[in-house]
């Protein structure tokens, strides 16, 4: 019982942002959600002047669900990547909150959520990190 509320919490969680990215549009000024701007710049970019490796993916992901691939990976290469294993990974927790599996394919299916979620963001994590180093950034 407490894993199908843990997993409606992921579920909702994960939801959220392929929302948003249905409701945003895209415009010369940034990404837009209704009539509020997105309201938070990348620090990296503001600080280094440097586009970090997660700069352009909310506009991306906007792209992306209105089916603008070619413009969606103009602005980050992994945004189709990205929108797309948060699409999965959601229909795996909704999956898991609804339907009544076994413990062993609840274990699989996370198994599957990590291995999903590792494989699309590891890209994006490796070259922030280079980047921190790079421009002489501690993480740690």
């Amino acid at each position: 019982m407490k894993l199908k509320y843990i997993s409606g919490i992921g579920a909702s969680l994960t939801t959220a942002p392929l929302l948003l990215a249905l409701i945003g549009r895209v415009d010369s000024s940034g990404s837009h959600f209704g009539s509020l701007q997105n309201p938070i710049p990348c620090w990296f970019l503001k600080t280094y002047g440097v586009p970090c490796a997660s700069c352009g993916l909310t506009r991306g992901w906007i792209c992306v669900a209105h089916g603008d691939i070619e413009t969606a990976l103009n602005f980050n290469p992994h945004a189709l990547t990205t929108f797309l294993t948060v699409s999965v990974i959601s229909l795996l927790l909704w999956t898991i909150t609804f339907k009544n599996l076994s413990n062993k394919n609840v274990f699989i299916l996370y198994i599957l959520i990590v291995v999903l979620f590792f494989n699309a963001w590891i890209p994006i994590i490796q070259k922030n990190l280079y980047l921190y180093k790079l421009y002489g950034i501690s993480i740690w």
